[in-house]
């Protein structure tokens, strides 16, 4: 009797010292758990399995960064009055406020851009048979103007607005031309002249 209950008293320290030794360890792994940040949340998503409910928690962080604001920006299609590569004449000076281009008798010449016609002449001048088209460019206002076009090629009436690419009219040689040719000019907002063949580099982008 003696040895059973010794050995009762035996069993009874070993499980002890087991509990012990598990309440140790679950609370140092408690101690290793990650905390959330103070900028998470957690979001609980319920699976639902037959006979049992479980629980999942993931981490949603907030944006540390925040969106900048996007500025408005202007972006106009522009494209050059007759073929890029066609032959160039008589530059931009102080005494010829266009550039001359040589593409041909009877090529087609196309407004730049979108626009409103602001002047139409039929070869009463110089220029001979002349059009000018009023645009907003990128947000600016300028006008392009197109010369010497060629007799009754010019159906365009004062007013009226053009899509990129309408057809002007044909390179002619009307008014003070000594040969086919387009005289090709840009205007600024304040009317003044610029160089037309380095405003299209700028701005052509088709």
């Amino acid at each position: 009797m003696p040895e059973t209950r010794q050995r009762g008293a035996s069993f009874l320290r070993i499980r002890r010292r087991y509990l012990y030794l598990g309440a140790m360890a679950f609370a140092g792994a408690m101690t290793c758990l990650p905390t959330l940040p103070a900028s998470a949340e957690v979001v609980h998503a319920e699976q639902v399995v037959p006979g049992q409910a479980l629980s999942v928690a993931r981490l949603v962080d907030e944006p540390e960064v925040e969106r900048a604001s996007y500025a408005i920006t202007y972006f106009s299609v522009v494209q050059s009055p007759v073929s890029p590569s066609a032959r160039l004449g008589k530059p931009f000076s102080g005494g010829h406020q266009g550039y001359d281009f040589l593409p041909g008798a009877n090529t087609p010449v196309l407004a730049i851009a979108d626009g409103v016609v602001t002047a139409v002449d039929e070869a009463s001048g110089s220029l001979g048979v002349h059009v000018e088209i009023q645009h907003v460019i990128d947000g600016e206002v300028v006008t392009s103007t197109y010369s010497h076009l060629a007799t009754g090629s010019m159906t365009l009436a004062l007013g009226q607005e053009v899509a990129r690419g309408t057809q002007v009219g044909l390179v002619g040689s009307t008014g003070a031309s000594t040969g086919p040719h387009l005289h090709f000019q840009i205007l600024n907002s304040a009317g003044t002249p610029v160089n037309p063949l380095t405003w299209l580099n700028a701005h052509v982008n088709i």
